[in-house]
């Protein structure tokens, strides 16, 4: 898993609005995001071959 040490930005009644990363973060994270969705299509490939099969 990633590590992040996100900082938050706040508007003036100190409700946070946004969050930053830093770029080398930001690409780790995306990396991240990349894998699960590949490991969700390969599930998906498997289960639909397996249906196929029975």
């Amino acid at each position: 898993m990633v590590q992040l040490t996100p900082q938050f930005v706040a508007d003036d009644k100190s409700s946070k609005t946004a969050v930053l990363l830093s770029i080398e973060e930001y690409g780790k994270l995306l990396e991240e995001l990349e894998d699960l969705a590949d490991g969700r299509e390969l599930e998906k490939a498997v289960g639909i071959e397996t249906e196929f099969r029975n």
